[in-house]
């Protein structure tokens, strides 16, 4: 069955719910791959040193690795919605100040603040996928969770290729400036798509200490040897790659 047609008979059967959300993932998507490539772009011409170019990844991995486990507990004990609502009005935030910076209101210390705004990039990010697959779980009936999962990996890997053309593209023809004011109006716009949403989320899970909760799910995965091996597999591809 075709890309077409999939999304044709997943919205059919759960009146445009899954087509909001999906839209706010994409969005998102192109916004931080946009803006990804203005700020490469952005940091070499204000230092023209190929370590700083290193940093930017640094400043981004740092804080979603140390925030990604709570991230999942968090969304797991309150709402899902809000705090894919949260990330969006914190990646738009950074868009503005990206702006600011490029726009030169913000000329002192610049580089120093575009690092700022990366690492928040990262504690954003690292909210966007738990909260996503968690409300995707709660919209979609089961029969057809493996087919939308289908579609939505399919238009993630579609933003993946095209948010950084697009990115180039805008720098090239438009300018930072305007480039990271898109990337703010983009995730504006799927925080407002995502309010728009209306979805019945459960209550929260019972309450337990965090590093409690934290080390039951390690340990799940370390147990589910099918789930353990998924995992690891894309990881070390992501890694090589």
């Amino acid at each position: 069955m075709s890309l077409p047609q999939s999304i044709s008979q997943i919205l059919a059967s759960n009146h445009f719910a899954f087509a909001k959300l999906l839209t706010y993932r994409i969005q998102m998507v192109l916004a931080y791959q946009i803006m990804a490539v203005a700020v490469g772009w952005h940091i070499y011409e204000l230092t023209h040193d190929t370590l700083s170019l290193g940093l930017i990844g640094l400043a981004e991995v740092i804080p979603y690795f140390a925030s990604a486990l709570f991230a999942g507990y968090a969304i797991d004990h309150y709402s899902r919605r809000w705090f894919a609502v949260l990330s969006a009005l914190m990646l738009a935030a950074n868009g503005l100040t990206l702006t600011m910076i490029a726009a030169g209101f913000l000329q002192a210390n610049s580089v120093f603040w575009i690092y700022v705004s990366i690492a928040f990039t990262g504690l954003a990010r690292a909210f966007i996928a738990p909260s996503y697959s968690a409300l995707m779980a709660i919209i979609l009936p089961r029969k057809s969770y493996v087919r939308a999962a289908g579609v939505s990996t399919s238009l993630f890997q579609v933003g993946m290729i095209a948010g950084p053309a697009l990115g180039g593209l805008l720098v090239g023809f438009a300018g930072k400036t305007i480039t990271y004011a898109i990337t703010a109006g983009l995730c504006l716009s799927a925080a407002v798509t995502l309010i728009a949403l209306r979805v019945k989320e459960p209550p929260p899970a019972e309450t337990a200490p965090v590093f409690t909760s934290i080390a039951q799910g390690l340990r799940f995965v370390w147990n589910s040897q099918i789930l353990f091996s998924a995992q690891m597999l894309d990881m070390f591809a992501v890694l090589l790659g």
